[in-house]
């Protein structure tokens, strides 16, 4: 275990308890700091620590990629009309656009759901903490220059099997070439990482000008962080970001916001806090398999759960 010295953010060594945790037979203690409102773990795992607390069930949030043959297909007319979208002649993007408008819609609609909804063509693309693969292979259909970098090595070895370029790897430690991607994705993992300053310098570097960065995190001013406490994953949670906090991560490195969008992605978010405090438990006596199914079950991809809870 290790101590923070000081606020990664903005330097500072002036925090408050935000709350407390037992986990692992441990005492873990959230913290916010006084001057710039980060929220962060302090004492934490180190880096060669952190492992441990990765168990298979945690794991198996992770999806593994998969497509039926119909939507191979689709996808094969889609990769056509998107090159002459985004390569063709002004004359020829408007014509595919107009004439084949209801897969202009459902591409729309994906890039809206993947946050990509500024890209100018289908580029390079890194997927930071990519688990087994899945969205890199989802992309990767689609014509994007994939790649990957993931820690766990079971899961970057599945992403690998699949063609895929992943490095068992942090950011950092991939070493990719200057100015190279187009897009880098961070979807829940900044959160986990132990320095957020150095993996966005990083990724500034690896970054072309003009690029684009997702980041998707936990909101620790929002509702369901205030009201239902005890929400962050730990001790595999080290920061807890709020829109703020992370405009100031980018101010600090010089990357440019964009956009911040906070969003409740399923009207059950308050049935996953639920069903999280449940894991926490169960691992205390159930098997890894029993664990596993329990997060299969509670996990927001579950259609069967969004569909008992929609109401």
């Amino acid at each position: 275990m290790e101590n923070v010295d000081s606020c990664d953010l903005c330097g500072s060594k002036w925090w408050r308890l935000f709350e407390e945790y037992e986990r692992y037979g441990q005492t873990f203690t959230f913290v916010e700091c006084l001057d710039c409102g980060l929220a962060f773990l302090t004492p934490r795992p180190t880096v060669e620590e952190m492992p441990r607390y990765y168990d298979e069930a945690y794991n198996v949030r992770h999806g593994i990629f998969g497509e039926s043959q119909f939507k191979s297909l689709l996808v094969s007319l889609l990769k056509r009309i998107l090159k002459i979208r985004y390569e063709g002649t002004i004359f020829e993007s408007t014509l595919v656009r107009l004439f084949f408008s209801p897969l202009e819609l459902k591409w729309r609609k994906f890039l809206r759901r993947n946050h990509l909804e500024s890209i100018q063509h289908i580029g390079r693309v890194l997927d930071v903490g990519c688990g087994r693969g899945a969205w890199l292979a989802s992309m990767r259909r689609l014509d994007f220059d994939c790649y990957g970098c993931e820690p766990n090595l079971k899961a970057a070895e599945i992403a690998q099997s699949m063609g895929l370029s992943v490095a068992c790897s942090d950011l950092p430690g991939a070493k990719y070439p200057n100015d190279y991607f187009d897009v880098v994705r961070f979807m829940s993992v900044l959160e986990h990482v132990h320095n957020p300053t150095m993996v966005l310098l990083e990724t500034k570097r690896v970054l072309k000008p003009g690029g684009l960065v997702i980041i998707d995190v936990p909101n620790h001013a929002g509702i369901t962080a205030q009201a239902f406490r005890h929400s962050e994953d730990v001790p595999r949670h080290l920061y807890s970001y709020s829109p703020e906090t992370l405009r100031r991560y980018f101010e600090k490195v010089g990357l440019r916001v964009v956009s911040i969008k906070t969003q409740t992605v399923n009207p059950h978010t308050i049935y996953g806090y639920l069903g999280a405090r449940g894991i926490e438990m169960l691992k205390g006596t159930g098997t890894p398999k029993e664990v596993a199914r329990a997060e299969n079950f509670w996990s927001a991809r579950n259609r069967k759960r969004q569909s008992e809870f929609r109401a």
